[in-house]
């Protein structure tokens, strides 16, 4: 197809003179025979070329026609287009142009088929308001028609709250819904029209829900370490248990040892010394006495026990040939390396946007003073729970809204209200792929303490000074971390609905309006 462009000048011969005017057209040279329907509807479909108009005072109708002509598509103005118009326009889509040179003398277009209607904007608009009005009145005399639609995957009473809510469109205002919920069944009664619309809404919406199963798993992992070492340092003389004078020196005799009870006991002060041999000791207050070697420590740090486990110890013990002056050294050393973990695993299958809960613990009860004064038991629940609503995605991805607990009570640390219950929890929204793992959260906790203590000075001591001090080392580690697994359930065929009947089914008169 080739198109051209020619010019032709118009000399008409009016009363009062001569009127001269330029009419500019385009040449169409086809090579091929007329396009036909299907044809045209494909340019109306198909990208366009350019077209190229230059007219001077031309006639809304000659233009038209030219844009038909290049297009190929058939045109139809009512009586009503009428005008002229101006332009020069090069290389514009035709579809543009005939926009503009209906924009320039306000008309509109409507498609019809492989047809283009052009009239003024608002004859058209005029037109459609009238088929509006013709459609609702046809629609109030049309007769109606009732139906049993059978729902298999949701329930009839939810259906029919979709049908008949305020606002809706789908049924007519003389459309009637009913729902059995008993055979899970909706009768309809609308026009034949409405019916068709119902009918597309139950095939698209009476699907089975796809479901998800959620893993979640709670891993909690700890490491810990602890050394302690002590030691333990005193001097001891039980000269009186063996009848002789306690201490050394002549006149003024000097007694060493550890705290005050012992050494004056040993010199008779306190009469508590709680040998057997002592004279001085009361048989009434030999429950109550003093123990010699626990008063005599010069030094008394010994290593602390780790999480209940007691530390080993060393001992040595100087003596005279008369056993009566005793030097004591006690050396205790503790070293404790643990490591734990704890794995929690709850599982839950879930339909899509429907929420799900799973939950297993204990409720520890709890006394609460009343408004009365009395006392009144109520419990707190301290479990592993998981609470999620998963939403599937057209991608085959899940959107879920996840609330983890892994609660537990410490029975350590009772307090006279009952055990406090130690609490760990999330709560979040995540998009994850079907079958993938992610790890939604974590807390890692470390502490370190070194911890010294002795006797001032001499615990400061090279060497010796391990004597009179001791020291303690913890580290503890905990990790929490909470991953998530979600898959789709794969589901079996879906169940085919049953062929609606050829006539239609009325339901009980007693159902339906009079």
């Amino acid at each position: 197809m080739r198109f051209g462009r020619h010019c032709a000048h118009i000399i008409l011969a009016v009363a009062g003179g001569i009127h001269a005017s330029a009419l500019c057209a385009i040449d169409i040279v086809t090579d091929s025979p007329t396009p036909s329907s299907a044809q045209r509807q494909a340019v109306i479909a198909a990208p366009s070329t350019g077209i190229s108009l230059h007219f001077s005072q031309a006639d809304i109708r000659a233009v038209l026609e030219a844009i038909a002509d290049f297009s190929g598509v058939n045109i139809i103005s009512t009586e009503s287009v009428t005008g002229s118009l101006s332009l020069r326009i090069s290389d514009v889509p035709w579809e543009r142009a005939l926009e503009l040179v209906l924009a320039s003398r306000d008309l509109d277009q409507r498609r019809i088929g492989d047809l283009i209607l052009v009239a003024p904007r608002q004859e058209l608009l005029e037109r459609e308001r009238q088929l509006q009005a013709f459609d609702a009145q046809r629609a109030e005399l049309e007769p109606l028609v009732s139906e049993s639609i059978q729902l298999h995957y949701q329930r009839a009473e939810t259906f029919r709250t979709l049908l008949g809510e305020q606002g809706n469109r789908i049924l007519s205002k003389r459309g009637v819904v009913i729902a059995d919920t008993r055979t899970n069944r909706v009768f309809v009664q609308d026009t034949a029209a409405r019916l068709v619309e119902v009918r597309r809404l139950v095939s698209d919406t009476d699907v089975p829900l796809r479901q998800v199963m959620i893993e979640a798993r709670i891993v909690e992992a700890a490491d810990t370490f602890g050394r302690n070492l002590g030691a333990r340092l005193g001097i001891n003389d039980i000269a009186n248990a063996r009848g002789r004078v306690p201490g050394t020196g002549g006149g003024i005799r000097v007694l060493p040892g550890g705290g005050l009870a012992g050494a004056g006991g040993v010199a008779g002060q306190s009469g508590q010394y709680d040998l057997p041999t002592n004279p001085l000791v009361d048989p009434l207050a030999a429950g109550t006495a003093v123990d010699s070697l626990a008063q005599s420590l010069l030094v008394n740090l010994p290593a602390a026990a780790i999480r209940g486990t007691a530390p080993g110890a060393f001992s040595l013990a100087l003596f005279d040939a008369g056993l009566t002056r005793f030097l004591n050294l006690e050396v205790t050393a503790l070293e404790a390396d643990g490591r734990g973990r704890v794995v929690s695993s709850p599982r839950v299958i879930a339909a899509d946007q429907e929420e799900a809960v799973i939950e297993q613990g204990t409720e520890i009860p709890f006394q609460l003073a009343t408004s009365s004064g009395a006392t009144a038991v109520t419990f707190k629940k301290a479990t592993l729970s998981l609470r999620v609503r998963p939403q599937i995605t057209p991608d085959n991805h899940i959107i879920m809204n996840l609330r983890v607990n892994k609660d537990s009570p410490n029975f350590v640390n009772v307090t006279a209200f009952g055990p406090p219950i130690d609490t760990r929890q999330i709560q979040t929204q995540v998009r994850i792929q079907n079958g993938g793992t992610v790890v939604i959260g974590g807390i890692l906790t470390e502490s370190e303490q070194n911890n010294r203590a002795g006797v001032p000075w001499l615990a400061g001591l090279p060497v010796v000074g391990r004597l009179f001090r001791s020291h303690s080392q913890q580290k503890d580690k905990t990790e929490l971390l909470i991953f998530v697994t979600p898959r789709i359930v794969e589901q079996g065929p879906l169940v085919v609905p049953t062929p609606l009947p050829d006539q239609p089914v009325v339901p009980p008169a007693s159902a339906l309006p009079g």
